[in-house]
């Protein structure tokens, strides 16, 4: 049976009974071999987990990884291959040159990316293990140089798997450990050693959570919701109405980390540890993200766009867009690449705004950065990253046009007033985990947030359910929607949820279960349908109350979302709201404005705005009350009669505008004339105090009048000195300046320089000059006779003084007494006045010449004896020789062949063989045979031949010959003898 008919067999039952088990991916680079086999050996063997082992290999090189890693423990440890079924308490290692991923608990290898940038394994497969594994997929970095691993160990964590990296202190090289902690999501960080008791105990209360008794069940609910409740003091965020399913595994995911066995005893942890309800808060927001998610979505969303506002009539000049929970910024970018390439292609280049949003600050300050890390690369194909990228050391950087198009700013799109006025909202994968009370609600402040035929863009397990009177749907598998240009005659009430001032979640959540009473459910209708709109502002005007229909009198300004009314209200109306409430807390009671004319969405509504104070003791809290009333028959009649701008109504209402301006304008000079009154007191006080100090200061005249004159005396002087010092500070900056420049150019050149005064005292040196002789900075001033030089070389100083007194440069190869060699040169020393000043000697490093030269001179005297000698042989044989080269030219004849044939060297050398002697070699299957010996062949032996040799006539031979090797063992000369029979 082979290896891969067995692994089909047992294909089937393995996914159906092991698909639980949990995966460790361990991955690693530079020093991780030692820190594996430290892992193995303190990992007991029959744990129930898996092992993958992910490195940097070198891809032409066979692998000797598993044979090392199997001989640190018991378990089977084998190299990966493709459509390998993964088992529990065996070892699988990544083999050389292969990118590896796993579907459905089978391992999936492919050919390894081209070029460093595109190989980032542990990456991909941590990526894919998140996937197939969720919270049973543990990740594990160790030593290793860059940043592989980092995108893996987001996926992991927001899948609910476990992290555990390397301390930085124990790795052999940080890079990877490094890079991975500074993602912020890392469960545990510790020695090698240490991890596998960790990671057994880790596993150990997960099993035991698997199955919780009912008991457990019953008294958790509650539990949890008081720990949402201490969320939300600390955070400020509600996650009440999130899934509960999701909630509970993420409390048992850091119940894991913490060894602890129930929900009470976390809980009591989180009131000891205030620090672990922040860590929490991040365990709950969901931060799963990458570069173009689901590319196929991200193509229809880009032909969306292109049809809906880059068409040659669309008179869109702007675009104003919104993407909720963008945690680091990924998908904000991806859009606003999308958007850039759309305005390229068509040439219609639009003002483009583009709000991301989160509540988590950390994940909004990394996003405004535009940073990530090399990993990206497997989401952004190449030209996208040459063009819209910077890359660096550290990965890449959005280039600043895209950035441009960005605002982050922290939002709660639960709880916080959404933006407005927008053509695209992108909501990816949040609402899956709302509960679906909170989904419509969402989906409610996206219709109402939406202009009319604006896009809405979902995640792949998302839709409008429910919203079809709203939306229209565009491409359902993209799940791009489209808001309709006419909204329901009944508008979603309540857009934003209101702020639960006191109560924890829990109760609101418990109160919702009771069925109401009858009075309750009519009082409710009445509430909703019938009530005027309106807000609650507190004494900071910040908004924390909302009610009915109040979106059409909000235009929430651009920028970060905050509750302060005055950045809320439609311009419209702004200014009568602020004064209305200002009336209130200067006076008390009702302030009333009515008949106020507003314009939303193309349509004019006439309302009364009422502005009083909740409470009957001090005023704090106001309500705010938008009574609307119908458009008079008489104003409508006349707004359809009237030509132009200036129609009696509008006079009416400009003159109740004014008037109540005049108002307003009363109040505030009744205000500034009580602060006058009271400044004028206050000024009163002072007029005395002046005349007291008026006195004393006639007495110190006097004394200043004296002074004056030594003053003037000391400005003038001071004047001229500060000239002088001007004058001195830039010449000692340019001193200083040129000073930096002489001594980095010395040090930068890797010679030996000592320069001499005329007096041939040390002047300045290079720290290079320590391999001739000891010289230290005490020395500079001493003359260079003082100083024992390393040379051999006795007329040293007589030729320094010999330059100086002649001028000319002296240039000699010398030797230091340990015998390192150096090209010794000295030259006189000119001043920028072409003075004489001294002599520069540069001692230049020519050791490793010296030694080239002589051993060539060594090998060069060997080889012309060895030709002497190999010559006198030849000249003594008998038989005439041949020396011919590859191509069969003549190089040498012995004496006997000159002889016998007659010949001169000067006739044959450099001749074909062929040609020589008439011709008389020129036999063609002679030549073959030599011929042959230029290439395979290396003898021929006595080859019959008949040669016409002019003295001799017509004489037959036998040829022998033999290929010369050289010393390096390739082909040299070939050897001739030649016999007569």
């Amino acid at each position: 049976m082979t290896a891969e008919t067995k692994r089909k067999r047992e294909r089937p039952n393995d996914r159906n009974s092991d698909r639980k088990f949990p995966i460790v991916a361990l991955g690693s680079s530079a020093g991780g071999l030692e820190e594996l086999e430290t892992f193995f050996l303190n990992m007991p063997p029959d744990t129930g987990m898996a092992f993958v082992i992910v490195t940097h290999l070198e891809p032409h090189h066979a692998s000797l990884m598993a044979q090392i890693i199997s001989k640190t423990t018991t378990m089977e440890a084998v190299q990966a291959e493709d459509n390998m079924v993964v088992h529990k308490n065996k070892i699988y290692v990544i083999p050389p040159g292969k990118d590896m991923r796993i579907t459905d608990g089978t391992l999936r290898l492919s050919e390894r990316s081209p070029g460093p940038d595109n190989f980032l394994p542990i990456d991909n497969f941590l990526r894919s293990l998140a996937d197939d594994r969720k919270e049973n997929a543990f990740a594990i970095i160790l030593s290793g140089n860059g940043s592989d691993g980092s995108m893996g160990i987001r996926a992991i964590h927001a899948n609910l798997g476990m992290t555990m990296v390397q301390s930085m202190e124990t790795a052999k090289y940080d890079s990877m450990p490094r890079s991975a902690i500074d993602t912020g999501l890392v469960d545990y960080i510790l020695p090698t050693n240490e991890m596998p008791g960790i990671l057994t105990s880790y596993i150990h209360v997960l099993r035991a959570r698997a199955q919780p008794s009912k008991a457990e069940l019953v008294g958790e609910e509650d539990v949890i919701h008081k720990i949402l409740a201490m969320v939300k003091k600390q955070t400020g965020h509600d996650f009440s109405r999130y899934k509960k399913s999701t909630i509970s595994r993420r409390i048992e995911r850091r119940m894991a980390v913490h060894r602890m066995d129930t929900k009470a005893q976390y809980m009591s942890y989180l009131e000891a540890n205030v620090k672990e309800i922040t860590i929490l808060f991040k365990e709950l927001v969901i931060e799963v993200t990458s570069f173009f998610r689901d590319p196929k979505a991200f193509e229809s969303l880009k032909n969306v766009l292109r049809e809906t506002f880059f068409r040659p009539t669309s008179e869109k000049g702007h675009l104003r867009m919104w993407v909720t929970a963008c945690s680091t910024g990924e998908e904000v970018y991806s859009i606003g690449i999308v958007l850039r390439e759309l305005m390229e292609e068509t040439g219609e280049y639009l003002r483009v705004q583009i709000f991301g949003t989160d509540i988590n600050e950390e994940a909004i300050n990394a996003a405004r950065a535009g940073d990530y890390s090399p990993s990206i690369t497997n989401d952004v194909d190449k030209e996208r990253l040459n063009k819209y990228f910077i890359k660096h050391e550290g990965g890449y950087k959005v280039r600043k046009e895209i950035r441009e198009m960005v605002i982050f700013t922290s939002h709660n799109v639960i709880q916080d007033p959404p933006f407005l006025h927008l053509d695209i909202v992108s909501c990816r994968n949040l609402l899956i985990y709302f509960e679906p009370v909170l989904q419509r609600k969402v989906l409610e402040t996206f219709s109402m947030a939406l202009n009319p035929n604006g896009i809405l863009f979902l995640g792949a397990s998302e839709s409008i359910t429910g919203f079809d009177d709203r939306f229209t749907t565009v491409d359902p598998r993209a799940r791009i929607y489209q808001r309709r240009q006419y909204l329901p005659s009944a508008p979603p009430k309540d857009i934003f949820v209101p702020f639960e001032k006191g109560a924890v979640a829990g109760r609101a959540q418990a109160g919702l279960s009771r069925v109401p009473s009858l009075n309750e459910r009519i009082e409710k209708v009445f509430l909703d349908e019938y009530t005027p709109a309106g807000l609650v502002v507190n004494e900071k005007n910040e908004i924390v109350y909302f009610h009915g229909h109040i979106n059409k009198y909000l235009d929430p300004a651009s920028g970060r979302a905050n509750l302060g009314i005055r950045s809320l209200l439609h311009e419209n109306i702004r200014y009568i709201v602020m004064s209305l409430i200002d009336e209130v807390r200067s006076s008390g009671g009702i302030a009333i404005k009515e008949a106020t004319r507003v314009r939303s969405n193309g349509s004019t509504t006439y309302l009364n705005i009422i502005a009083r104070s909740l409470d009957h003791g001090p005023v704090s809290d106001i309500l705010v009350v938008f009574d609307e009333k119908a458009v008079p028959e008489e104003l409508l009649k006349a707004n359809e009669q009237a030509a132009g701008p200036c129609n009696d109504a509008r006079i009416g209402e400009l003159e109740r505008e004014l008037n109540y301006a005049k108002v307003n304008l009363k109040n505030t000079i009744e205000q500034l004339e009580t602060t006058n009154e009271e400044l004028t007191s206050t000024n009163e006080e002072l007029t005395s105090t002046n005349e007291e100090l008026q006195s004393n200061n006639e007495e110190l005249q006097s004394v200043v009048e004296e002074s004056e004159t030594g003053k003037e005396e000391l400005n003038s002087l001071n004047e001229e000195l500060l000239t002088v010092n001007t004058e001195l500070e830039r010449k000692n900056q340019e001193l200083s300046q040129l000073n930096s420049d002489m001594r980095n150019l010395l040090n930068s050149v890797d010679e030996a320089t000592i320069f001499l005064d005329n007096k041939t005292r040390i002047r300045r040196f290079t720290p290079q000059i320590e391999r001739i002789t000891n010289l230290l900075p005490g020395d500079l001033g001493r003359p260079i006779m003082d100083i024992a030089i390393r040379l051999r070389y006795e007329d040293f100083f007589a030729d320094i003084a010999g330059v100086l007194d002649s001028l000319n440069t002296k240039e000699k190869e010398v030797q230091t007494k340990d015998g390192h060699w150096y090209k010794l040169r000295i030259m006189p020393y000119r001043t920028v006045e072409n003075v004489i000043d001294g002599v520069v000697i540069t001692f230049t490093d020519i050791n490793e010449q010296k030694i080239v030269q002589e051993r060539l001179l060594s090998l060069t005297e060997e080889a012309q004896a060895s030709q002497e000698y190999a010559e006198s042989i030849v000249n003594t044989v008998k038989e005439p020789l041949l020396i011919l080269d590859q191509n069969l030219i003549v190089r040498s004849a012995n004496a006997s062949f000159l002889e016998q044939f007659e010949a001169s060297s000067e006739d044959i050398q450099g001749e074909q063989i062929g040609g020589i002697l008439n011709g008389a070699w020129n036999i063609p299957s002679l030549i073959d045979r030599l011929k042959g010996l230029s290439g395979e062949e290396t003898a021929m032996e006595d080859f019959p031949a008949e040669a016409a040799i002019p003295t001799l006539g017509k004489t037959r031979f036998e040829i022998t010959a033999r290929k010369l090797l050289i010393p390096s063992g390739r082909s040299g000369s070939i050897l001739i003898s030649f016999h007569r029979p």
